[in-house]
């Protein structure tokens, strides 16, 4: 009888044993899920949801709804990427496998748990590598309904400080998950910026030069940029890069844009797209530019032997307010991309056709014309490009019936129809002359004509030619006086390269 109950004792220690075991594995994988596995960790503070303002409030809740916005963010970046990858030609399937919904929305995970469990998981994603990391502190404002929250990384550097109602945080803050996302992957509020144009498709490939230029004033190297999100893991990122870089590189024949997208696609997880975009980078080298440009020429323009430097402005058709900004230089007696394609505005009614500009129409003048000296506030840039810093009594005189029409003064104008270079806006931070209907001056047809900083994407000028400020400094640095600078602008039907 003993033995039995000692017997039955025993087998009852070893199913006991066995369950305890398997229990261990069970809780090892979940938490080796949970801790190793997951890109980034978001961990809510629930400690500092504390105090009237935060009363109904539930850490929890707040967790669930950051969720929702971010995997809502995620999912629309990846549906921005199915959109961009449509003219590179990848299969849907290949996209599908890359841009799953199930696989986006896995990138982030939002945790609530109680601050023992934050800390035991935190000390174990840092020994196994993981060091970008998230903390969100939510604390109440003294006598108000709004809390402030702090988004830092893991070594407790500050990413984001704001505020939000009780109520916006309960409807998913909407922010804040951009802030999140952009953390753990530094694609995605680039992406999330691209307004898609499906129904015009010259403004499509416009805002896909926006979105390739924002993206090179973001990261100083987009294949540096790649290997690094590569490194820690986001292989999508770089993949989404190249699919952004090989999309710009088809629409404008930019060998640059495609040799980014064949090194970003090297360390991403679509490796087999490098070959496909380096053939293309090869023979878009091909391609006489020299050929592209004189097809803006006529009997009316041309440009003189002596000019070396070209920057060339056009759209598709006269109305359009934005257009494409290249830069050429000849070398050898053959014209040669100097830099990467971005996006311009002209005047607010398009470009006006050659000798048809008139004073106060909002449109730019087409032709080719001289590059004339710059200007701006401060003269705090390197350049070999006469520069004259102005001030309140720098004038341009726009009244076709003065003596100075279409020159500048430092004279108290005697009219009213002047313009002030010296501005309480930064348009002419920066700037250079474009020496329309300057020699000669011809009465009525137009005036001040500037290269200078935009005012926003697609607002049109009063006739002048705009880019972004880094692209404004960028140009200026460019020109050279031993090289004779022209700017051309004009109108093509099919302006963008063949695809």
């Amino acid at each position: 009888m003993m033995t039995r109950l000692f017997r039955s004792a025993f087998s009852g220690r070893k199913v006991l044993r066995t369950i305890c075991v398997l229990a261990v594995v069970a809780a090892g994988i979940v938490l080796s899920r949970y801790t190793f596995l997951s890109p980034c960790v978001v961990y809510v503070r629930p400690d500092s949801l504390a105090g009237p303002s935060s009363v109904g409030i539930d850490r929890r809740e707040v967790a669930r709804h950051l969720s929702l916005a971010t995997d809502a963010l995620q999912d629309s970046v990846a549906r921005k990427v199915r959109r961009l990858a449509v003219r590179c030609g990848i299969p849907e399937d290949r996209l599908a496998e890359e841009w799953a919904p199930e696989s986006t929305t896995g990138r982030l995970r939002i945790d609530a748990s109680p601050g023992w469990v934050q800390r035991t998981v935190r000390r174990l994603r840092r020994f196994g590598g993981r060091t970008s990391d998230l903390t969100v502190d939510l604390a109440p404002v003294e006598r108000d309904t709004t809390l402030r929250f702090t988004v830092r990384r893991g070594d407790g550097q500050m990413l984001f400080f704001g505020t939000s109602a009780p109520h916006g945080l309960r409807s998913a803050d909407g922010p804040l998950a951009k802030v999140l996302c952009a953390a753990s992957d530094s694609v995605v509020v680039l992406l999330e910026s691209y307004e898609s144009h499906p129904a015009d498709d010259y403004m499509e490939k416009i805002n896909r030069l926006r979105l390739y230029e924002a993206a090179r004033r973001q990261q100083v190297s987009l294949s540096g940029f790649a290997r690094r999100e590569s490194a820690v893991g986001h292989r999508r990122s770089a993949a989404a890069m190249g699919i952004l870089c090989e999309s710009v590189g088809r629409v404008t024949g930019d060998t640059s844009a495609l040799r980014e997208a064949a090194r970003c696609y090297a360390v991403s997880s679509m490796a087999s797209r490098a070959a496909t975009a380096t053939r293309l980078a090869e023979e878009c080298a091909q391609i006489d530019p020299g050929a592209f440009i004189a097809r803006f020429f006529n009997d009316s323009i041309c440009l003189p032997d002596s000019c070396r430097q070209l920057i060339l402005v056009y759209n598709d058709r006269p109305e359009r307010v934005s257009c494409v900004f290249r830069r050429y230089e000849k070398q050898q007696n053959r014209w040669r991309e100097a830099a990467a394609p971005v996006r311009a505005n002209v005047g607010r009614n398009g470009i006006a056709p050659y000798r048809e500009k008139r004073e106060g129409d909002g449109r730019t003048p087409s032709g080719a014309y001289p590059m004339g000296f710059a200007f701006g506030y401060v003269h705090d840039i390197v350049m070999a490009w006469p520069f004259i810093t102005v001030t309140k009594n720098h004038y341009w005189i726009s009244d076709p019936e003065d003596d100075a029409y279409n020159r500048m003064t430092t004279e108290r104008p005697s009219t009213d129809d002047f313009e002030y270079l010296r501005r309480d806006d930064d348009a002419y931070k920066y700037a250079a002359v474009v020496e329309y209907n300057m020699h000669p001056v011809e009465k009525y047809m137009g005036s001040a004509i500037f290269f200078h900083i935009e005012s926003g994407f697609d607002r049109g000028s009063a006739g002048c030619i705009t880019v972004t400020e880094p692209e404004t400094v960028e140009v200026l640095r460019w020109l050279a006086p031993d090289k004779a600078p022209f700017m051309l602008i004009g109108t093509l039907p099919d302006c963008f390269a063949a695809e």
